[in-house]
């Protein structure tokens, strides 16, 4: 089991079209649809404290996918599948693509968060130049402890990993958050893909933990 512990996380979710979302993922994926021919691109982001390479920021962008469970085991509470990974350091960076096979930015980020009374926001950065900044709303937070389910995929294999992430949970679905874009290569995808600015749903989390269980193949029989 591995554990990532941190201090602050929040995460905008966001309408897109699914034939779009359909062209990021790779064979044997689809996107989860919410609506009649739209699904969701997520935007999340960890402020982590500790972790085997030390503390990081991590801001990630993912199509929510359908999750996957074998028989007799829970179904995950959601499912995604990153297209784009910001980390603030090298050996953060390193350690996303090598562990877990996730996208590999050519560089380091500068990733701010922000707490303004019940705001909570993530600024992301590169080498001062604002590219991305979420807002979300922060209202009535209680313990709680989700299963997730994370693919990714290398040279046309298709993974997934379950975690568990614990910690003070606030979530709404009443689109308060906002999304404010920069021009930058790392935002270029989001204004092809994004149908609104404003976040379907909403969540935060405070003095919480990640915990992951291993990698593991996904092959095309088990969609």
């Amino acid at each position: 089991m591995t554990r990532y512990g941190f201090r602050q996380a929040l995460g905008g979710f966001f309408l897109a079209r699914s034939s779009t979302l359909q062209s990021l993922l790779p064979s044997g994926l689809h996107p989860h649809d919410v609506r009649p021919a739209h699904g969701v691109l997520a935007i999340t982001a960890f402020d982590f404290v500790h972790s085997e390479v030390g503390p990081y920021g991590e801001l990630v962008l993912s199509v929510l996918v359908p999750p996957f469970a074998q028989r007799g085991n829970p179904l995950p509470h959601a499912a995604w599948f990153p297209i784009a990974l910001a980390t603030t350091t090298p050996a953060s960076r390193a350690h996303a693509t090598e562990r877990w096979l996730l996208p590999n930015y050519e560089r380091c980020f500068d990733i701010d968060f922000l707490r303004q009374g019940s705001r909570r926001s993530v600024v992301l950065r590169d080498s001062g130049q604002d590219i991305l900044r979420l807002d979300v709303e922060r209202r009535r937070p209680a313990p709680a402890t989700r299963l997730y389910q994370a693919f990714s995929a290398q040279q046309g294999r298709v993974y997934r990993v379950n975690l568990h992430i614990s910690g003070e949970l606030d979530e709404h679905q009443d689109e308060t958050g906002r999304l404010e874009l920069h021009h930058h290569e790392f935002t270029t995808r989001l204004d092809d893909i994004l149908i609104d600015d404003a976040p379907i749903a909403e969540q935060s989390m405070e003095s919480g933990e990640q915990r992951f269980a291993d990698l593991e193949p996904h092959t095309l029989e088990q969609t």
